[in-house]
């Protein structure tokens, strides 16, 4: 008998006997097969079930081996939001949890929003259904995607935005949508932004060439070749006036005036006076600045902090943060406590548009020296 440990499955491992695929548990360095090895495949359990295979059919199971499906489908994709998508025939359907189907192998799509919605298409339209299968759009919408607690839906290019109770209150009028973490609906319509509460009523006009995400209760905004800032009830709190800036943090904002940089609060008083040539957001009550080709820290009230700028040593550095502004970056050492410039930045990593900073979780020194060399 041929037996072989593939890989662990939270609690469970995968095990192969004689070709045939189970799963087993290790307890007191002893491997003990807890459903039998008679899959030609499995997936992972989640939500507690697994897709499984026999015979070139798709069935699913639970952590004790029970069947919760029959071997019936073409092929099945894992749990989500306590539904899965089972293909027959080349059509697609749902099931639930009790392995019975909320929507029968029909599809031509499907797409699981949440676990109180999901899209269907046949004929080359989507609908939008509830968790119980039942429609509360008819078939006609070219797309359908779900974004936080909404429903965007398209037609000819425009978009729009539909509740829960399959009722358009945003009309499909726009060119782009998007939804805020709070709940706020940005809209695009001819290359200008505005915005929409959560009820579809404008509280900002579209006029405005970007508005960021919200930071501490304020976005920035772009209008004229100025930046400045929105509220979330859409009143413009500080005017634009700025050739650039940052997103707030810790109670202050990063602005640029005049070919400087410095800061402003809230109610847009220049709290740290625009003299810096390059400067970061502030974290944990300092920011990283340079002042004619110096480098340094300071504090929320514009004091230099004595933090000392190391060059990059021959060690593994754990980078919480890595913050830039154009060609000017600092990375910070948790180990040490202790910053250090970088010069430039290589593609490969993740930039976010609207904060200007990487997350990163390992870096070694020869790898950063190879960005400073470019």
């Amino acid at each position: 008998m041929d037996e072989f440990v593939l890989e662990n499955l939270k609690d469970l491992f995968v095990i192969v006997i004689d070709d045939k695929i189970g799963y087993a548990s290790i307890k007191n360095d002893k491997i003990r097969v807890v459903i039998p090895c008679i899959y030609d495949y499995v997936g992972k359990f989640n939500e507690g079930l697994a897709a499984v295979v026999i015979n070139k059919k798709y069935g699913f199971i639970n952590q004790n081996g029970d069947n919760i499906t029959s071997f019936k489908y073409k092929f099945a994709y894992d749990f989500k939001y306590g539904y899965a998508i089972v293909e027959n025939n080349d059509k697609y359907g749902v099931i639930n949890k009790k392995g019975n189907e909320i929507l029968p192998c029909i599809y031509d799509a499907i797409s699981i929003f949440s676990s109180n919605f999901m899209g269907a298409k046949k004929d080359g339209k989507w609908e939008i259904l509830n968790e119980k299968g039942l429609k509360i759009t008819p078939y006609k919408y070219d797309i359908v995607y779900c974004d936080n607690d909404f429903t965007i839906v398209s037609n000819e290019g425009k978009f729009g935005v539909v509740n829960k109770l399959g009722k358009e209150i945003v009309p499909i009028i726009y060119d782009k949508i998007s939804i805020f973490s709070n709940n706020l609906i940005k809209i695009n319509r001819n290359k200008k932004w505005g915005i929409l509460n959560k009820d579809g009523k404008e509280i900002v006009p579209c006029i405005y060439k970007y508005i960021s995400d919200f930071s501490e209760g304020l976005a920035a905004v772009l209008k004229n070749g100025l930046y400045g800032f929105i509220n979330e009830k859409g009143n413009e709190v500080i005017p634009c006036q700025y050739t650039f800036v940052l997103y707030f943090s810790n109670g202050l904002v990063a602005v640029e005036k005049n070919g400087k940089w410095g800061f402003i609060n809230e109610y847009g008083i220049e709290v740290i006076e625009c003299i810096y040539d390059h400067v970061t957001s502030f974290s944990n009550g300092y920011a990283i600045v340079t002042l004619n080709g110096q480098t340094f820290c300071i504090n929320k009230s514009g004091k230099k902090l004595q933090i000392e700028l190391l060059p990059i040593e021959k060690q593994k550095l754990l980078l919480s943060y890595l913050t830039f502004n154009l060609d000017f970056a600092v990375a910070y050492n948790l180990a040490s406590n202790k910053l250090f410039p970088i010069k430039s930045l290589d593609e490969k990593l993740l930039i976010s548009n609207n904060n200007f900073s990487l997350k990163l979780d390992w870096a070694d020194a020869e790898t950063i020296k190879e960005f400073i060399k470019k």
